[in-house]
């Protein structure tokens, strides 16, 4: 009996003599290396490059797994942070009793009549506060494309006009910057789920 097993190279068919000492050889015949792999009296060979690929896939699976889980703790935290920034950006529109100034008051109160909700009259100003803070990003897409056609000409011209349109700009431009950073982690974690899925 003899005390070899011969194979063919996986990469170029040449014939190889496989001794039990054998864990790892280059073929004679195409230089590539393999790995003797042995299990339920089967022997057979395995690229050294395939061995390491099925390595990589199994680190890059675990990898993806942790960072599912940091993700979407990302993506809850700038969930809250998109919320709360709105809500600091615009709440600095409120009297020092709490209620809408004068001016926030009546673009709320006319943004949502612009947008055929009319009961809004019924709110009081400390309503009309609450829903002020939490302007969506279209409403305040819708608020800023319609600002001429909120106010007279002469409003217009007026400081606390101006500057709550620059608060709604800031407001705007924060929500945007956050609602990217979203998209941005929602994609990483979309690709992690398929690393681990795959």
């Amino acid at each position: 009996m003899p005390d070899f097993v011969t194979l063919s190279c996986p990469s170029c068919g040449g014939k190889l003599e496989i001794t039990p000492d054998i864990e790892r050889f280059a073929c004679g015949y195409c230089g590539n290396e393999h790995i003797v792999r042995r299990g339920g009296g089967i022997i057979s060979l395995i690229p050294v490059a395939e061995d390491i690929k099925g390595i990589r896939t199994g680190v890059d699976k675990t990898a993806a797994e942790l960072a599912i889980n940091r993700i979407k703790k990302e993506i809850e935290e700038l969930d809250n942070g998109y919320n709360l920034r709105k809500r600091q950006i615009l709440s600095n529109r409120f009297d020092n009793y709490g209620n809408l100034d004068d001016v926030a008051n009546l673009f709320i109160i006319r943004l949502y009549n612009f947008k055929g909700k009319k009961n809004i009259y019924l709110f009081e100003k400390k309503n009309n506060g609450l829903l002020f803070t939490m302007l969506s990003p279209d409403d305040i897409n819708y608020g800023l494309t319609n600002w001429n056609n909120f106010w007279e000409p002469k409003a217009l011209k007026e400081n606390k006009v101006s500057s709550l349109f620059d608060v709604l700009i800031e407001a705007q431009k924060t929500m945007d910057e956050l609602a990217e950073k979203i998209l941005q982690k929602k994609s990483e974690l979309e690709n992690m789920q398929k690393i681990v899925n795959s």
